[in-house]
C-alpha cells in the first residue's frame, strides 16, 4: 500500500495512482480522475532538514550458552505490538492477524508460552525474574515502534539483572549495505550475496 499511497523509496517519488488504489483495495476506494494529488518529489522533500542519515546495522547483545534463558516472539512468553502502530485504533483484522502468526509460532517452538502484550515496559522484566531467566533472546528487531518500547524495557530489565539479547542472521549482515533504496539495489547484489553465503555455509 506504500506505492499506492505514493510514498516508497528515497530520493525517488511514486505517485499514487487510481488503477492501483482500486485494485489493490479490492475497489473498497475508486478514486476519480483529479481526485489524488499530484507528486513530483520523492519523501524527502516533507523534511526540512532532510531525510536521517543512512546508519550500519546497529550492534546488538548475542546469547551466552549455559544461561536461564525465556524464547521472546514478537511482532512476527509472544508479544503482541500492534498496539504500538499508530496513535489511532488499529483495525481488528491487523489484531486478529498478529495473534494468529504469535499462535501459530507458539506452537512450532513446542514450549511453554504465556501471551504479553505492549504495555508498560516493566511487564518485560516482570515476566522474564518469574520464569527465572537472566537473559532474553528475541529475533532482531529493527528500527520501529516496537524497538523503541524494548529500548523502555531494557532499563526494567538491567535494574533485574536480566540481558536482552538478540539474534541477527548471517543474511540480514550480508543483505543490509545494499539496502539503502529500496528493493532492486538489492536485486542487482543478490548473486554476489549468494556466492558470500555460500562461502561462509560451513
Amino acid at each position: 500500500m506504500a506505492w499506492a499511497a505514493g510514498l516508497h523509496t528515497r530520493g525517488k517519488p511514486y505517485p499514487a495512482r487510481a488503477q492501483n488504489i482500486t485494485t489493490f483495495t479490492n475497489g473498497r476506494f475508486t478514486p476519480g480522475h483529479g481526485d489524488l494529488a499530484e507528486v513530483e518529489q520523492g519523501l524527502e522533500a516533507s523534511e526540512p532538514d532532510g531525510l536521517p542519515t543512512l546508519l550500519p546495522l546497529r550492534k546488538v547483545r548475542t546469547a551466552l550458552p549455559a544461561v536461564p534463558t525465556v524464547l521472546l516472539i514478537t511482532d512476527a512468553a509472544t508479544v503482541s505490538c500492534s498496539n504500538l502502530r499508530s496513535p489511532r485504533p488499529v483495525s481488528e483484522a491487523v489484531y486478529a492477524f498478529e495473534t494468529g502468526a504469535l499462535a501459530d509460532a507458539a506452537l512450532r517452538s513446542h514450549l511453554d508460552i504465556t501471551h504479553l502484550k505492549a504495555g508498560e515496559p516493566s511487564i518485560l522484566a516482570d515476566w522474564a525474574a518469574k520464569a527465572g531467566a537472566m537473559q532474553i533472546v528475541t529475533p532482531f528487531v529493527t528500527y520501529g515502534p516496537l524497538r523503541d518500547w524494548l529500548n523502555l524495557a531494557e532499563p526494567h530489565l538491567m535494574a533485574r539483572g536480566i540481558t536482552l539479547c538478540e539474534n541477527r542472521r548471517p543474511w540480514d549482515e550480508a543483505i543490509w549495505p545494499y539496502a539503502t533504496a529500496g528493493f532492486f539495489k538489492v536485486k542487482k547484489q543478490i548473486p554476489r550475496i549468494l556466492d558470500l553465503m555460500i562461502k561462509m555455509d560451513p
